[in-house]
């Protein structure tokens, strides 16, 4: 008896093993087939930035070539149905009129309006909040017509030519969402001369405007590097501001593991001086990189940047772009360096990467923005634009899941 009753439990432990077995390999089959399907905007991202880099490849900070970058961004996003404003500024971050005696940059904003939150807080009932979004990329490159012979195919395709078609990509989208967020989209000039475009955007704005910005997401150099990596801004390295200042982060990563998007955060995790105060910091969840976000970081603003990068490594000397062997020469650096060519990264990297990350980082700020406030739900309204905007290059992307 003791047996048949053995044998009976044998049978029901082998077929619930077949079943979680069953199930196992229908969940494994099925991540297989959706990863990536999300993210699937097409290919107008990577055209955009194949074309954008192609044409106008040396646009160093104040430069007539980056004035053609600029005027190649204003006409995309015209041609997207935006009606962009721009700002003119000089080397010293002053207003200045545009094809004067003295050498401009611009930079280039879309604002998309939102609908608003209605706030869900308890204690204060409910109330109606308007809260702000801005997204960022910078546009020129290091290298100007000067290096062209020593950087012969260079065209900034990492840095930043693939920022800023995920931005693209992310206005095209938004224009057609509805959103609670306010959100303004900036291209950035003279993002390579100390983050000048950033700072002159900041500086224009009025303290009511700064304090609107629930968070500031910067995009640069995402396409070549070993891993796409967000990392929080420097400001979380503040004493007991660290949950505060990279919530936001933590909000991007939230994003990126219910899509299955392969986003990383650093975790280095050895002590450096980063802000060079003389007393080391845990390198753990921000970059080594200064960027567009970093005046706003300088500000309190919580922060979000996504660049490609290899943070796994003992030392801050270890740490490199990319550990394949073809940039050996350049240290496992691209931004900044002769790698920097589409040519090079086509003949070295797998042939969809380019449109894989600049579809990522367009779409974890899509869903970001969609995400909206804590505690405030956006009114439900009906969407004024019925379809996607037909771009100048690339075909329409299928709509987001």
């Amino acid at each position: 008896m003791a047996i048949s009753r053995m044998r009976r439990w044998t049978r029901r432990i082998a077929a619930a093993l077949a079943v979680v077995l069953t199930l196992t390999a229908a969940v494994a089959c099925q991540s297989t087939t959706t990863t990536g399907v999300y993210t699937d905007y097409g290919t107008f991202g990577a055209d955009f930035a194949q074309k954008f880099a192609s044409d106008v490849p040396f646009r160093k900070a104040f430069s007539a070539e980056e004035g053609k970058a600029a005027d190649a961004i204003v006409a995309e996003l015209k041609s997207l149905g935006f009606s962009p404003t721009t700002q003119d500024f000089d080397e010293s971050g002053k207003t200045a009129t545009r094809g004067g005696a003295v050498p401009t940059s611009r930079n280039i904003f879309v604002k998309i309006r939102g609908t608003g939150f209605t706030s869900t807080d308890p204690t204060s009932g409910a109330s109606s909040v308007r809260r702000t979004v801005f997204l960022c990329a910078h546009y020129d490159t290091k290298l100007g017509t000067a290096d062209e012979a020593a950087a012969p195919g260079f065209d900034g395709i990492q840095d930043n030519s693939s920022g800023v078609a995920a931005l693209m990509q992310a206005a095209r989208i938004l224009k057609a969402d509805a959103t609670g967020y306010d959100v303004e989209i900036a291209f950035l000039g003279a993002g390579d001369d100390n983050q000048l475009g950033a700072s002159t955007a900041l500086a224009a704005m009025n303290q009511t405007e700064v304090s609107a910005i629930d968070a500031v997401y910067c995009a640069e150099s995402i396409y070549a590097g070993d891993k796409l990596y967000a990392s929080a801004g420097w400001n979380s390295l503040v004493a007991n501001e660290k949950y505060a200042m990279r919530k936001k982060l933590y909000e991007a990563t939230d994003v990126a593991l219910n899509y299955s998007i392969d986003l990383r955060t650093n975790q280095a995790g050895f002590e450096y001086d980063l802000l060079g105060t003389g007393s080391p910091v845990i390198l753990r969840e921000v970059s080594t990189h200064r960027s567009d976000y970093s005046p706003f970081d300088a500000m309190g603003v919580p922060c979000v940047f996504f660049e490609s990068f290899e943070f796994f490594g003992e030392s801050i000397d270890a740490l490199v772009e990319s550990k394949n062997p073809a940039f050996a020469s350049t240290g496992g650096m691209i931004r900044g360096t002769a790698a920097d060519s589409s040519d090079t990264l086509s003949a070295v990297l797998d042939a969809t990467r380019l449109k894989t990350r600049v579809n990522q980082v367009a779409f974890l700020l899509v869903k970001i923005v969609e995400r909206g406030i804590d505690g405030g739900i956006a009114p439900v309204t009906p969407l004024v634009v019925t379809s996607v905007p037909t771009p100048t290059v690339g075909p329409t992307p299928s709509p987001a899941a």
